[in-house]
């Protein structure tokens, strides 16, 4: 298969609180052949964990959205990691639902993967995700 070129990915949540994690992404491109052609990653720091935050950050904007762009290839595999620095305000974990956070990957204009993920609002999330390939 030709490769057509690179994906867009877009991570992005409007929960109230989402400023009180990081987002770390990391992205391997490969080609058919299953050979890495290259490598993206983001690093969406609001603060060290255990900052223990009382209000976002000023300038923070609702819905946060972090954007990468891969280099052309085949398919990828990425890993997005949503890590708390600042746990919830109560202390009764059924109090503090999982919220949203929506993976949009596109490749020329076209939607590839279009979900949404379930966060647990104290531990944060690792998701595994491959794209492309077809």
């Amino acid at each position: 298969m030709e490769i057509v070129g690179g994906f867009k990915i877009e991570i992005s949540s409007s929960f109230e609180y989402f400023w009180r994690y990081n987002v770390a992404v990391t992205c391997g491109c490969f080609d058919a052949q299953g050979e890495r052609v290259g490598f993206a990653s983001a690093d969406d720091h609001i603060a060290d964990v255990g900052a223990d935050m009382k209000n976002p950050p000023q300038g923070y904007v609702s819905p946060r959205t972090v954007t990468i762009s891969t280099v052309p290839c085949d398919h990828l595999l990425m890993y997005i990691y949503v890590i708390p620095h600042t746990l919830p305000e109560g202390r009764g974990v059924a109090e503090y639902k999982p919220f949203d956070l929506k993976v949009r990957i596109t490749r020329g204009g076209k939607g590839v993967v279009n979900k949404v993920y379930s966060v647990n609002s104290w531990s944060g999330a690792s998701i595994e995700l491959s794209a492309g390939g077809e």
